[in-house]
């Protein structure tokens, strides 16, 4: 499954590697009140493996939640630009909120992928973040579940349904997948998007 917007880079780049954006056909967050609704995604439901991926560039030191599926704060699973800098991937269910999270500096465009597999054991075999095709060593808080929470939420981009917050950015490329994508296939999308079957 990809939920990919079909809107920008892939369309931009005709070869090679990304060296900028003219974010000509990016989604441009003010913060007010604009979001994407993809609807209720039922593969990610009680999934054990999950990838989400986008390009995203902040444009203030708000929070950006690039894309989100909850229903409150302890049953989510998405990808956040937090305040402080990190890039948060959340994967929690039931009590308490659980993340794995890693600095990620600057206002540049980043591509950043965040990938579950809940058959491993261990938060940081469940949970891996990359940025820019490279993984991270994370940060984590609470444990990471199985599976991803069951709802009938809507996928949003652009709003973390909880906090009612809306995001300030720009936000491209946004795909899911459910399977754990491996590194090779993470490195082609961050060099030069692609459709992956």
């Amino acid at each position: 499954m990809r939920l990919g917007m079909g809107l920008g880079l892939g369309n931009l780049l005709s070869g090679g590697p990304i060296t900028g954006l003219s974010n000509k056909y990016s989604f441009n967050f003010d913060g007010s009140n604009d979001y994407l609704d993809c609807g209720d995604i039922n593969a990610i439901d009680g999934a054990s493996q999950l990838t989400m991926s986008a390009w995203m560039k902040r444009l203030a030191s708000d929070d950006i939640v690039v894309v989100e599926k909850s229903t409150d704060n302890n049953d989510r699973v998405g990808l956040h630009l937090g305040s402080d800098g990190n890039i948060y991937y959340i994967m929690s269910t039931g009590s308490g909120l659980a993340y794995g999270s890693v600095a990620l500096a600057g206002t540049d465009w980043h591509h950043v992928v965040g990938v579950f597999d809940g058959s491993l054991s261990g938060n940081a075999n469940r949970l891996k973040i990359y940025v820019g095709g490279a993984l991270q060593t994370l940060s984590f808080s609470g444990t990471i579940p199985s599976t991803t929470p069951s709802s009938s939420a809507s996928l949003l981009i652009g709003k973390d349904v909880p906090n009612t917050q809306y995001s300030t950015g720009n936000i491209d490329e946004v795909a899911a997948w459910n399977v754990a994508l491996s590194a090779d296939d993470i490195t082609k999308i961050a060099s030069k998007p692609v459709n992956l079957s």
